[in-house]
């Protein structure tokens, strides 16, 4: 049996713009999928992306050979894409973000998706029977934050057309990649004249 946990802390903002999804036997059995996305700007993308990407990833699983790791790693990719095609499509919701960090359990293999600076991270560590951890924990990061003060991510958003300034996405996001923002991806293809 899998056993997971969740927590969430409002913070300073007026509405919690985060969620959080678990979907056992996403392709079959000894398999899940995890998924925390952080919004902002309100929780429709958030909260669409909690119920959207797992039913779109159960579907794209069931077509593949799942003890393809490129051929998930794929679907990994396509999915995401798909997801955030169908919240930027959706005139219903208003222009909110979010990023988002996932795991895939199949059988033995662990997948790690992520979109913008959410982060997963594995700990690793002894836990006593009472529940409380022994001896030294660690923690292993297994995603890579998009900032776009990153070298490579400020790369890819001038191959892109756009700019990176102060630190941020067209001197507006502190993200580099992230699910919704149709306002910012709309005028980035309105500057370059893009469809």
């Amino acid at each position: 049996p899998v056993v997971f946990g969740a927590a969430e802390l409002q913070g300073r903002r007026d509405n919690m713009e985060d969620t959080w999804t678990f979907a056992p036997d996403i392709a079959g059995q000894a398999s899940w999928f995890a998924g925390v996305f952080d919004g902002h700007g309100g929780d429709e993308a958030s909260k669409f992306m909690e119920k959207a990407l797992p039913g779109k990833l159960r579907q794209a699983l069931a077509a593949i050979d799942c003890s393809d790791d490129a051929a998930v790693q794929q679907v990994l990719t396509e999915t995401f894409l798909a997801a955030d095609k169908l919240l930027l499509a959706d005139p219903s919701k208003i222009d909110s973000g979010s990023t988002g960090t996932t795991m895939l359990k199949l059988g033995n293999r662990l997948y790690s998706a992520n979109v913008g600076d959410s982060r997963t991270v594995i700990c690793r560590g002894v836990r006593e029977a009472s529940g409380s951890w022994a001896g030294e924990v660690s923690g292993v990061a297994v995603s890579r934050d998009h900032k776009p003060s990153d070298k490579e991510e400020k790369a890819r958003i001038q191959r892109c057309g756009g700019m990176v300034s102060k630190g941020r996405l067209m001197g507006e996001l502190g993200v580099a990649r992230a699910f919704g923002d149709r306002t910012l991806k709309r005028s980035i293809r309105e500057m370059l004249r893009e469809e």
